[in-house]
């Protein structure tokens, strides 16, 4: 089989495609999610701290089968967040992609943007949840010996931008994630208790 074509992307770009502020992850152009396919479970909503920083992130629900994150990251930068839950190679994972700006904070710049979306296998239960992300030198190696059939490209700030269709996301991804090796370490996160203002937003 032959490999895709493997290119690589300067710094430059990577600097416009939104979410890329982590160098070692693979971002999609396309979801692999999709509301088809999208599971829910609501023990994600909440709000949740990750035991090995100060990071802290918010969940609830927003229209359809998709959530809002609001992220704050550890050293104090915040972020909105879009959020779809589904199964991959019978593993559950949940992708991950920057809400759209608020209107009245709209610039020139976001509309160069490319929402970028990221997966996560995730592992959840009512006061836990543990993330990982897929590991990036195993997709290279998968990329680039054509195991992973998926058009991509490579960025000088060792980023993996998968630009194939959601289609074909969908077809090569299942079998390579359910393969030991390929993610990263889990991070783990705790429920944080719920405030007097959160349970008088839900009566």
């Amino acid at each position: 089989m032959r490999a895709p074509q493997t290119r690589r992307i300067p710094r430059l770009l990577a600097t416009l495609v939104g979410t890329l502020a982590l160098g070692g992850c693979t971002y999609s152009i396309e979801p692999v999610i999709v509301a088809e396919y999208a599971t829910v479970d609501l023990r994600l909503v909440g709000s949740w701290a990750e035991d090995s920083s100060t990071a802290h992130a918010t969940v609830t629900r927003d229209t359809g089968s998709t959530f809002a994150i609001e992220y704050t990251s550890e050293d104090g930068r915040q972020g909105r967040f879009q959020a779809l839950l589904g199964t991959l190679g019978g593993r559950a994972f949940i992708e991950v992609w920057p809400a759209p700006p608020h209107e009245e904070a709209r610039s020139a710049h976001d509309e160069m943007l490319l929402p970028l979306h990221l997966l996560f296998a995730i592992e959840i239960d009512s006061t836990r949840l543990r993330l990982a992300l897929l590991n990036s030198d195993s997709v290279v190696h998968a990329l680039r010996s054509g195991d992973l059939a998926i058009p991509h490209l490579l960025s000088d700030d060792d980023v993996t931008l998968l630009v194939g269709t959601t289609a074909q996301l969908r077809a090569a991804l299942p079998n390579y994630v359910a393969r030991p090796g390929v993610l990263e370490g889990w991070a783990v996160w705790s429920r944080l208790p719920t405030t007097t203002s959160e349970r008088s937003g839900d009566s």
